[in-house]
């Protein structure tokens, strides 16, 4: 009963994994989708808060043919304010035309956002929704693949894992890390008369290392698909020894 416990208790390891993937996605994704735009448009300024602006008045400053702009936007207050600046030469706004402006709230101070402003907001948004779209595909994921192994444990026959081997991996980069190890094991499948090799999931050694015992190293394998199989290991742990 207790090895059935940690191997179904295994079964859901993908999906905890999953899961803090898309908490650090989901993280970044306000980040860039909220903070950062907002931080690079308000620091400093004080304009804590938007509103959409109209192009109310526009006169020309001298001989040298530029525009001064005077924009009307509605306040939290739910009065009509006013700033003026000079046009753009990157976006030209004429009377009647709408613009983003931004304002603190305490002495109606503001100015409009410019083009490549919102431009590059737009951009942090879209990064934002990209990596809250990969967040629920790596729910969707984790909740499938222990949606499978769970399936296999109940439906799924037991085949004996034959001349078990673990193999270990490291990091050649982050040499500081940990080694991995993953379990490999054999079974013959009678209906295609061939030897089909398993490998479990690798499996982190900070905590516990391999002890493979053959008796133990069980496969379970979809009837109908002999080639999906799962390779648990939760039982064949051994604690580190402390020295």
């Amino acid at each position: 009963m207790a090895i059935d416990e940690a191997i179904y208790r295994e079964a859901s390891e993908p999906l905890r994994r999953f899961l803090i993937m898309a908490a650090a996605y989901t993280v970044m994704a306000l980040l860039l989708g909220v903070c950062v735009p907002f931080a690079y448009m308000m620091s400093g300024s004080g304009y804590s808060r938007s509103a959409t602006g109209r192009v109310i008045a526009e006169e020309k400053l001298g001989g040298e043919g530029r525009r001064l702009l005077t924009i009307e936007f509605r306040g939290v207050d739910g009065e009509l304010h006013t700033t003026r600046e000079g046009e753009r030469s990157d976006e030209p706004l004429h009377v009647g035309d709408t613009v983003p402006v931004l304002f603190n709230p305490d002495n109606y101070i503001a100015r409009s956002v410019n083009l490549g402003e919102r431009a590059l907001r737009t951009v942090f948004i879209a990064l934002g929704a990209i990596l809250l779209a990969l967040s629920a595909l790596v729910v969707l994921l984790g909740i499938r693949q222990r949606a499978r192994r769970r399936w296999l444990l109940r439906h799924g026959r037991v085949e004996q894992g034959l001349d078990p081997r673990v193999t270990w991996h490291s990091v050649a980069i982050a040499t500081q890390l940990p080694p991995s190890w993953r379990l490999n094991a054999a079974w013959f499948d009678p209906s295609a008369a061939t030897w089909r090799t398993v490998g479990s999931a690798k499996q982190a050694s900070l905590q516990w290392e391999p002890r493979p015992d053959a008796a133990l190293v069980h496969i379970y394998v979809d009837p109908q698909r002999p080639e999906r199989a799962w390779l648990p290991v939760a039982h064949l742990r051994a604690p580190v020894l402390k020295g």
